[in-house]
């Protein structure tokens, strides 16, 4: 199996492949993909060819994005098999294709039962293979549920323990993410007594790049370094003008239109990573505007078109960099910084604003400022821990928030966290550490909690933790190990005042 290089890879950093649907515009995708393996496997002795399993870590996609994805993930096709595969599976899909959905499904397992017997797989071999070895390339494969279009569901060849099982077999998955309505019939599958219809998730999901950011963060961990973000798409589709037309048709085709527009996703993206090397995006700009989801242009059309955008100099300019990227093969910037920033510029979160009516109460207020400051009203030295705990409604975050408002010009920073999960604690506390400046624009959890830990050295910082309710949080990893500097924690979960017992203020009891 080609997963050695994938596998080592993985444990110092990883590569993620991310495919855009479009129909029979996959195979631009394909050429595209065929010449970045060719230029990496270039360099080696012999007939060495490099497959995408052995380069990157994940590789997701969506529609036939998601099939391409099975191909190269799963299936460990190199890039030239995959291309011919999937010439064969979209003559046989797309070409003379019949406006009957039930019957489009048919010529779809027909075309997926045809690559499964060509390279022996068996039709009721599982995604995830039962107690196998944890697959070298793993596979994000976002669809929809029918009946709850509202949440995805990742088909993964992995266990995703933070999601539901996945029980499908391979050729399940392969249908489920091609059945794109209203060119295709959900595809119904029953476990465990339970059915579910799937369809492809093409339909507000073609670039899937932030959601493979996302699946990468959950598998490999937020400190897991990226060396290449490579988004392939399968042509821009053109202007998409509104009809002038009262009738219904033209509508329906304008708003398919906005439903499928990966581009705009693709150009939000270029914005937010502008300052990052590792993210590349190769889609031809022109000559696929009439090629629709749903019809047919013969594949050698598709191909020379793809060469062409290939050669020329700006493209061949991004293929060149992005190979060089892959080849260098060092990850700086982490998941992390990825999923919670995607690269942009990293503004201070906003403060919450104080209500208008707010009525200042005497005893909680002075028991906070006696907790932090001396007779002078200047900051205490040393380490300095407040708990305020009460039940919901009763003005803790108020407090804390007037207290700022009063005092945050006697400290460094003031930092106000959302305390209510792991995740937002996580977020909040690397952006506001993040946007310090160009020096922290890329520091993970665990270099800003190093960071806040360090004396500040223009002054003391404050880190207000808000709404730490849920008792399964662990709230130690979140408090900086500082010699000088301030904590206060805001929640309804009265044992937290084990933290700091005597600077517990319990609200309820005040009042």
């Amino acid at each position: 199996m080609a997963t050695k290089t994938a596998e080592k890879r993985s444990r110092n950093a990883v590569s993620l492949l991310s495919l855009d649907s479009g129909g029979s515009r996959g195979i631009s995708q394909l050429e595209i993909l065929k010449q970045v393996m060719d230029k990496l496997s270039g360099d080696a002795n012999g007939d060495f060819v490099k497959r995408p399993c052995e380069v990157f870590a994940m590789i997701g996609g969506t529609g036939t994005g998601g099939l391409i994805a099975i191909l190269l993930a799963v299936l460990e096709m190199t890039a030239d098999q995959a291309l011919e595969t999937f010439i064969d599976f979209t003559s046989t899909v797309f070409k003379n294709a019949d406006s009957n959905p039930i019957k489009q499904n048919v010529r779809l397992k027909q075309a997926i039962s045809d690559i499964l017997n060509k390279y022996e797989i068996p039709s009721d071999a599982k995604l995830v293979a039962p107690g196998g070895p944890a697959p070298g390339c793993k596979l994000f494969l976002p669809v929809f549920d029918k009946k709850n279009t509202g949440s995805l569901i990742n088909l993964a060849n992995y266990v995703d323990r933070r999601g539901p099982p996945t029980n499908l077999t391979i050729a399940e998955a392969m249908l489920a993410t091609c059945a794109d309505p209203p060119y295709f019939s959900p595809v119904k599958v029953t476990k465990d007594f339970s059915t579910v219809e799937y369809i492809a998730a093409s339909h507000g999901l073609s670039n899937p790049i932030r959601e493979i950011i996302d699946g990468a963060y959950r598998a490999f961990g937020g400190d897991m370094p990226v060396i290449c973000l490579l988004s392939i798409g399968s042509g821009h589709p053109g202007v998409n003008p509104a009809p002038d037309s009262s009738q219904v048709t033209p509508h329906l085709t304008f708003l398919e239109g906005i439903a499928t527009d990966s581009e705009r996703t693709a150009q939000a993206i270029a914005s937010q990573m502008e300052k990052l090397t590792l993210y590349h995006r190769l889609s031809v700009a022109y000559g696929m505007e009439i090629l629709k989801y749903q019809t047919w242009k013969e594949p050698e059309d598709i191909i020379a078109q793809t060469r062409t955008y290939l050669g020329d100099g700006e493209a061949a300019k991004a293929m060149n960099k992005c190979i060089n990227t892959l080849k260098d093969g060092t990850g700086f910037t982490t998941l992390e910084y990825l999923k919670f920033s995607g690269g942009a510029e990293v503004l201070t979160p906003e403060l919450l604003e104080l209500t208008p009516n707010y009525v200042e109460r005497k005893a909680p207020t002075e028991f906070l400022e006696g907790c932090v400051l001396d007779e002078q009203g200047r900051i205490k030295g040393g380490s300095k821990r407040i708990i305020v705990t009460g039940m919901g409604g009763c003005g803790k975050t108020q407090l804390v928030r007037k207290f700022i408002e009063d005092h945050s010009d006697q400290f460094a920073t003031a930092f106000f966290v959302d305390g209510s999960s792991e995740e937002t604690l996580k977020r909040d506390i690397i952006q506001h550490v993040r946007s310090l400046g160009d020096a922290h624009s890329q520091k993970s959890f665990k270099e800003a909690m190093q960071f806040l830990s360090r004396p500040a050295q223009d002054g003391e910082r404050l880190l207000v933790i808000d709404n730490a309710d849920d008792p399964k949080v662990n709230i130690l990893p979140f408090l900086p190990r500082w010699k000088r500097g301030t904590v206060i924690l805001t929640s309804r979960n009265a044992s937290h005042g084990q933290l700091g017992p005597s600077s517990h203020l319990k609200l309820d009891e005040v009042f």
